[in-house]
């Protein structure tokens, strides 16, 4: 069963695996990630205006981005599956597939019986972004539509 550490400040996550932990493809992973909030040490890695990002076994959470949107919880939960599904996903990391990545990760979510919810929350961020990032988020909005 996967689990996180870093968690005491923010409960999101132990939510996520109790809320999941009947999930066969949970229990068959055997990982731990810890959680980077901004003003962390390791924040530094990451992008401060992301709302979710993983390096490596490192997710990070900007709760007050995730605010700003109006994200419910099961929502992130399907941002913390979305990049679950990055470190599983096995498709080489060059820059020219990085649509395919994405969409490999959201159907991670999907498997986790998270779809509405990334549905949900991938139309708040198609609000407030624009160029090719809106239209490889409308792209995947009407991927997950199908």
């Amino acid at each position: 069963m996967i689990s996180f550490r870093n968690v005491q400040n923010n409960p999101l996550f132990q939510d996520f695996v109790m809320n999941h932990s009947c999930s066969d493809i949970l229990e068959q992973k055997n990982d731990t990630f810890r959680i980077i909030l901004p003003g962390d040490y390791l924040a530094a890695i990451f992008d401060p205006e992301d709302y979710m990002s993983l390096n490596s076994n490192y997710i990070f959470y900007n709760e007050r981005k995730c605010n700003e949107i109006g994200l419910t919880d099961e929502e992130r939960f399907s941002f913390i599956a979305h990049e679950l599904g990055h470190f599983y996903d096995t498709t080489d990391r060059n820059g020219g597939n990085q649509q395919d990545r994405e969409i490999n990760a959201d159907n991670f979510a999907v498997k986790l019986g998270l779809g509405e919810y990334l549905l949900s929350a991938l139309k708040k961020l198609s609000i407030v972004f624009s160029g090719v990032d809106k239209e490889r988020i409308d792209e995947r909005i009407r991927i997950l539509s199908e």
